[in-house]
């Protein structure tokens, strides 16, 4: 149903400014209170928006209404979608400030769009009509109402693919270069996108612009390369350009002074724009150009020769001149003749190929513009894509031997990989983590932290044998390297087996300095997954969402915050699920660093870190944005613990119950706090011994916690920082154990709101809290052991349902079931302190005998 969004790439041609947040929300609403959509998840309602920080060429924010007319049985009906996001570069197709686009414009986009797909099918809804607005504003996304244009003529939506992306801006003058602006991506190392669902089309931008000089004249041209907006419905399906009316409508607000930097002495004379997509990859079809300004001159291409084939041969033999043998231009041998090849989208995967068929392990760097010298002769080659994986350059696609737009200025060339690519990590506080050190030509140096992102790390982690990257940090934060930086503008996908299958520009070319160097911080399978806890509830089972990240607590924004999230985070702590998640700091406000923002988990996940998320301490938020989580369970599904197979009652092997099934504790890390909560879960005083390797015998199935790290101060082991239920990397002759004190204070315990001293509410301290306990299993036994504990005979009654009122705070205990025999209520069996399924309207109490007079 996202039909208009993502209009940016229309326009990605414009100059540099600045980036500002606008809101997002996608919506489609019935306007009709008695005919309700079919609810859709992916969505985000408008009246409770998320937030997006916009590209740094996006000065506007955007808004796109589509007003949907039907007619059914029950009467006409009206749907209204709406989308907020960031506008396009400079939306140039729109004047500045507060405004909507005209008739015109907007008519020319959504020309080709196919309105029934604006709704689910089966809704017995018929298509009348309807309006579209797409419309900007300056400072928020809150635009000018619809100015509206009505469309037609269907167009098949589709599936996402992968497409290029660059932006360059090239003198056809080698005498006369125009400015290196370091935010472009030069198409000959393009990087690559992922389109958003629904996108079935990459596209080219082009625009030849026209200049005078006193030098005389120049041309200069602008191309990007993207992904095209969803289901392009302002163009025909396949390799196609837009034609003359829809390109001039694109084209005919545009300012000619801003499209190249100023000061450079050139007058504008005109400018030609092409936009064109196709099915598969970028390298869509040639220009059909619209002229702003003056006519616009006949395109001229370069003559195949008479009698060439029409198919490539099965394989080609390739050389290299202009250098040493590891690096030149590259020249092709075809039908008998040596020749070049053009540098149009020429790149590092197309550069591989060549240096394997001369024996290189691969190739760093594609460069173009003859940087080796000119050939002579033949261009054989154009539009060169190879995948990177080909035996043969004549196995990429490219268009017939010799049929190319090109002169020799540009032909292509490459710079071949003498060994395998050696990768290290230096000054870091583990060998996981670390400053980003390659061996080049036997040199160590660093690399640039511009357009490093995770996909970068992870290929560095896997390269190094670990299992990904949990993080990219920049700005030198392992400290700064010494000697040469070798890459900058790295842009991986993640399923790279090297960095130099990466796109890049050739190694050593860079703007940056060692303040720059980029690092990584990598996880094997044991340490991927940060440590949860909550913080500030009322009870163990809500609070504020804590993670472990890098040894430090911090907390998650709520932006995007739900009970998918929620449930992922209470899982981690051995509960069902989640009964709420709430934000805006319901328990709280923390401090310390907000180490995740817009989570958005499905629900499946064990892990928070397994949800989408941006990088860790990336956010824009503040600690009132603090997400929050009650945890469900029931009955004994919330951990419980018991020790097994010790020679009294205070020892033994440590075993919690969790899912329904007891399982073992890992004695990695287990030391005295951990046995201590244990401990005091069991009423025990706290621990006097904390064994492992299975003193007190070997357990078996699960094992279901291990790394276990507690303070001390915790109420229970499931506070504790630990990697989620089940994932550890042990065996039970690892089974850690505890020996409990006997020598513990007796829990205070008191009676309250009773009319006399001798009766009352039961609540216990615990923790240096006082909370009470819940009438479940509630009788005289256990009513007489706290009357015995405050020095009465015994207990005459065991009143439940809050009798002596409600209390307030923790309910400690639940599940009591004192035999009468026992000397404190902590000694008898019970849920561990703080776990229950209660409410204070179910507050036990006790009426206890006066001693007798005589």
């Amino acid at each position: 149903m996202k039909t208009l969004l993502l209009l940016s790439i229309l326009t990605a041609y414009v100059a540099s400014g600045y980036a500002i947040t606008c809101t997002k929300c996608f919506e489609v609403t019935s306007l009709d209170p008695t005919f309700q959509l079919p609810a859709d998840p992916s969505l985000i309602p408008c009246s409770h928006p998320g937030e997006m920080v916009c590209d740094g060429n996006v000065t506007s924010c955007m808004t796109t209404t589509i007003i949907t007319h039907f007619t059914r049985d029950a009467g006409p009906l009206t749907v209204m979608q709406e989308a907020r996001e960031c506008g396009p570069p400079f939306a140039g197709f729109l004047p500045s400030g507060d405004t909507c686009a005209d008739e015109a414009t907007t008519a020319a986009i959504t020309s080709q769009i196919d309105p029934t797909t604006m709704v689910p099918p089966g809704l017995g809804l018929t298509f009348e009509d309807f309006e579209a607005s797409i419309c900007s504003c300056d400072s928020s996304d809150r635009c000018t109402p619809p100015s509206a244009a009505t469309i037609g003529n269907p167009q098949p939506q589709g599936s996402g693919i992968t497409c290029t992306i660059c932006s360059e801006l090239i003198s056809r003058d080698p005498t006369f270069p125009i400015p290196v602006d370091p935010s472009q991506i030069p198409c000959s190392n393009p990087g690559e996108m992922v389109c958003d669902e629904g996108v079935t089309s990459c596209m080219t931008t082009t625009m030849t612009m026209h200049f005078s000089r006193d030098a005389g004249p120049l041309t200069v041209m602008q191309m990007a390369r993207e992904c095209a907006p969803p289901f392009a419905g302002f163009l025909p399906s396949g390799d196609t350009c837009a034609g003359e009316a829809i390109t001039a409508a694109f084209t005919s607000q545009i300012d000619p002074n801003t499209l190249v930097p100023p000061g450079l002495g050139l007058s504008f004379e005109d400018l030609e724009t092409s936009i064109c997509v196709c099915d598969s990859s970028d390298r869509c079809t040639p220009p059909s150009a619209t002229t702003n300004g003056y006519p616009q001159p006949e395109a001229t291409t370069s003559a195949v020769g008479e009698g060439l084939p029409t198919q490539a041969p099965p394989s080609v033999e390739v050389r290299l001149f202009g250098s040493d043998g590891t690096e030149g231009t590259v020249e092709v041998l075809y039908n008998g003749e040596w020749g070049t090849v053009c540098d149009d989208s020429w790149d590092v995967d197309d550069a591989s190929v060549v240096c394997r068929m001369l024996g290189f392990p691969g190739a760093s760097g594609a460069p173009g513009s003859a940087l080796f010298g000119a050939g002579s002769g033949r261009i054989w080659l154009d539009d060169v894509l190879c995948s990177g994986d080909e035996e043969n350059l004549a196995d990429c696609h490219h268009p017939e031997f010799g049929d190319n737009n090109c002169a020799h200025y540009e032909d292509a060339g490459v710079i071949c990989l003498t060994q395998e690519q050696l990768v290290r990590l230096v000054g870091g506080g583990s060998d996981l983590e670390g400053r980003v050190e390659i061996e080049l030509d036997g040199e160590w140096g660093t690399i640039c932290d511009d357009s490093w992102d995770l996909d970068d790390a992870t290929v560095v982690c896997r390269m190094l044998g670990f299992d990904g990257a949990s993080d990219a940090p920049g700005f030198a934060q392992f400290g700064e390297g010494s000697g040469p930086i070798l890459l900058d503008d790295v842009m991986c996908t993640g399923e790279e087996a090297t960095l130099t299958d990466c796109s890049h520009p050739p190694f050593r070319q860079h703007n940056c300095g060692h303040t720059e160097d980029a690092g990584v911080i990598c996880y094997t399978i044991e340490t991927a997954m940060p440590s949860v806890r909550l913080v500030g509830g009322s009870s163990i089972n809500e609070g504020r969402v804590e993670v472990l990240y890098n040894e430090q607590w911090g907390t998650v924004c709520d932006d995007y915050w739900g009970p998918e999230d929620a449930g992922v985070a209470c899982r981690m702590m051995g509960y069902d699920g989640a009964s709420e998640a709430p934000g805006s700091a319901r328990f709280g406000q923390g401090s310390g660093p907000i180490w995740l923002d817009d989570v958005m988990c499905s629900g499946i996940e064990t892990d928070l870190a397994d949800c989408p998320h941006r990088p860790f301490g990336t956010n824009n938020c503040a600690h009132s944005e603090d997400a929050g989580a009650v945890c469900s369970f029931s009955g004994t599904s919330a951990p419980t613990v018991r020790l097994v197979d010790g020679s009294s009652d205070n020892e033994g092997r440590v075993e919690i119950l969790y899912g329904g099934q007891w399982g073992t504790v890992c004695d990695d890390y287990w030391g005295l706090d951990d046995a201590g909560v244990v401990c005091r879960m069991l009423g025990f005083g706290g621990a006097s011994d904390a064994p492992g390797s299975a003193r007190f015998g070997q357990g078996s199935g699960s094992i279901w916690l291990d790394d276990v790290m507690c303070s001390g101060e915790e109420t229970d082991l499931a506070d504790c920082p630990h990697p989620a239920f089940g994932t550890h990397n042990c065996v039970h002759h690892e089974d850690a154990g505890a020996v409990c004190s006997l020598t513990e204070t007796p829990t205070p315990v008191r009676l309250v709101g009773g009319s006399s001293i001798n009766e009352g509410r039961v609540e216990l301290l615990h923790g240096g809290r006082w909370g009470t306990v819940c009438d479940d299993y509630w009788g005289l036994e256990d009513a007489g052991v706290v009357c015995r504990m405050l020095g009465y005979d015994g207990a005459s009654e065991a009143p439940g349902s809050a009798r002596f009122g409600q209390g307030s705070g923790s309910i400690w205990l639940d599940d009591v079931r004192c035999s009468g025999e026992e000397t404190d209520l902590a000694d008898c069996p019970h849920l561990a302190f703080g776990t229950n399924n209660c409410g204070h309207s179910e507050d036990a109490g006790a009426v206890c005998l006066l001693a007798t007079p005589w």
